[in-house]
C-alpha cells in the first residue's frame, strides 16, 4: 500500500517529502547555481502522459553545462525517475518540478568541487483562478538581463530572481502578471512566459535575442502553422503592443493566457479573441493526446 505522503526522487532514491534533508550551507542556496524543469502530466484516454518530457530533459542538461555541472545520473535514468514518481504520487494532471544544484564542499564562486545533488517532486496541478478569461498586464521596471551577462536560454535558479522581482512589482501595482523588456526597450518576455501577438491574422513573437525560448513557446508557433497562420519572430516596441488584435502568453505552467489589459489599456475588444482561443483549445486537445501529428511528444505513464 503506497504511502499518503508525497514521495520525492532524491539522488537516486525514492523517499518520503518530510524525510528530505539538505545541507544549509548548499552552494546553491547562497549563489542561485541550480538548474531545473518545469513539467506537466496530463490525463488522456488512456493513462497520464508527460508532455515533452525528452525535450525539457535536454534543456536540463544544456543548462547543468551552462554552469559546467556534471549531472551524476543521465538523461534516461532522470526520465525513469519522473515516470516513476508520477505513479508512485498516484498524479495525473500535475506539475513536475526536476532541479540539480551544487550542494555542500566550499563557499565562494568556485563551486565545481562541491557535491552536485539531483531531486524530482511533483504535485497535483491546478489552473490559476480567472487566468483563462484573461490577465491583466503591467510593463515592468525590470528589464531583463543583457544576453551576455548570464546564458538567458538556460534555466538556471539564479536568473529567476530578475522574474521574481517583476513579478512581485506587478503584483503589488494590482496587476495579474509583468512584461519585461529587454536592454534594447523591445518586448522581452513575461516572468515566467513567452507573450504571442495576433495583427491580421498573423502571429508574431520577440526574437530570441533576450528571452528564454520556451517549449510550449515552439508548440503553439507548431499549431499555428498548422493552421495556415503565418508566424514571425522580430523585434517589437511595448507601443506595438496596444495596436494588436490579440495578445496571450504560453508557458508550461500558463499554458495560454489571454492578456486582456497591457497598463489600463485595453486590448482588441478586451475579451478573449478568436486565435487564442483556437490556439487554446488545440493546445488542450494536443496535450491529452487528441493531436495525432504530436503523440510523439507524448511519454505515456504506465
Amino acid at each position: 500500500m503506497k504511502s499518503d505522503r508525497r514521495k520525492l526522487w532524491v539522488d537516486g532514491e525514492f523517499i518520503d517529502e518530510n524525510d528530505a534533508v539538505f545541507n544549509v550551507l548548499s552552494h546553491a542556496l547562497h549563489y542561485g547555481t541550480g538548474v531545473f524543469e518545469g513539467i506537466r502530466s496530463y490525463s488522456t484516454n488512456s493513462v497520464p502522459a508527460i508532455f515533452r518530457l525528452d525535450d525539457h530533459l535536454k534543456r536540463l542538461l544544456y543548462s547543468a553545462e551552462c554552469l559546467n555541472m556534471q549531472i551524476p545520473f543521465s538523461e534516461i535514468q532522470i526520465k525513469e525517475a519522473i515516470i516513476r514518481l508520477v505513479n508512485e504520487n498516484d498524479l495525473v494532471d500535475c506539475y513536475i518540478r526536476p532541479i540539480a544544484f551544487f550542494g555542500s564542499g566550499k563557499m565562494g564562486l568556485f563551486p565545481n568541487t562541491n557535491k552536485i545533488s539531483v531531486a524530482i517532486a511533483c504535485w497535483q496541478w491546478v489552473l490559476k483562478d480567472g487566468a483563462s478569461n484573461g490577465v491583466r498586464v503591467c510593463v515592468s521596471s525590470f528589464i531583463k538581463p543583457h544576453p551576455i551577462s548570464v546564458p538567458l536560454e538556460a534555466k538556471i535558479s539564479g536568473n529567476y530572481v530578475n522574474s521574481v522581482l517583476a513579478h512581485q512589482e506587478a503584483r503589488r501595482r494590482g496587476f495579474d502578471e509583468a512584461l519585461l523588456l529587454d536592454y534594447r526597450g523591445y518586448v522581452a518576455e513575461g516572468p515566467g512566459e513567452n507573450i504571442f501577438l495576433v495583427k491580421n491574422k498573423i502571429l508574431i513573437t520577440p526574437s530570441r535575442n533576450s528571452i528564454l525560448p520556451g517549449i510550449t513557446r515552439d508548440s503553439i508557433m507548431n499549431l499555428a502553422r498548422d493552421n495556415g497562420l503565418r508566424v514571425i519572430e522580430q523585434n517589437v516596441l511595448p507601443e506595438d503592443l496596444i495596436k494588436v488584435d490579440e495578445l496571450f502568453f504560453v508557458g508550461t505552467a500558463a499554458e495560454i493566457w489571454p492578456i486582456v489589459e497591457l497598463n489600463g489599456i485595453e486590448i482588441g475588444n478586451g475579451g478573449v479573441g478568436p486565435i487564442t482561443s483556437e490556439l487554446k483549445g488545440e493546445y488542450q486537445e494536443l496535450v491529452r493526446g487528441g493531436n495525432t501529428k504530436y503523440l510523439k511528444w507524448l511519454t505515456l505513464v504506465n
